[in-house]
């Protein structure tokens, strides 16, 4: 999983989602932010987007969600984490908390993914963008973890090794 997925809201489930997510006071908050909900399209880091996620009461929900868990970096720079490995991410410190307490699922018509080629230029290389989707299926359900981070919900996309397919 690369830095984008695209959301194609032709599908009746995914227009449900896309739906439930515009419908709730947290999209409100994060349009009065400055991020609003993209419902549509090819989603990009830092955008919100509908989420699947357990409610308070234990009830499966749609929430909008950010993507992107916001680390701090060198001096006072901010940098951004967009993936977990799922690998891994129980143990990291970053993502414990969450792995344990706050998982959740990222609706999406399919992701994408580059492939990077040698250019016809010397020192440069091209990339070649697939849009990957399980065979036979109109949705990709993307593993996830979240976090509240200024009392707005962040999320990050698990990651791990291709499989064959």
């Amino acid at each position: 999983m690369c830095t984008r997925f695209y959301i194609d809201i032709s599908d009746k489930e995914l227009q449900d989602i896309v739906e439930a997510a515009k419908g709730s006071a947290l999209a409100a908050k994060f349009t009065y932010a400055g991020h609003p909900l993209s419902a549509s399209g090819e989603i990009y880091p830092t955008n919100v987007v509908p989420v699947i996620a357990s409610s308070k009461s234990g009830k499966r929900s749609v929430f909008p969600m950010k993507w992107g868990y916001a680390m701090a970096g060198k001096g006072n720079k901010v940098s951004t984490i967009l993936n977990a490995r799922a690998e891994t991410a129980g143990e990291k410190r970053t993502f414990r908390d969450s792995w344990r307490e706050h998982r959740c699922i990222v609706p999406a018509s399919y992701y994408f993914e580059w492939e990077h080629v040698m250019s016809s230029e010397p020192r440069r290389t091209d990339k070649i963008k697939y849009a990957i989707q399980p065979e036979g299926s109109a949705i990709t359900w993307l593993c996830g973890l979240y976090r509240i981070e200024n009392d707005l919900p962040h999320f990050v996309i698990l990651t791990r090794e291709p499989g064959d397919e």
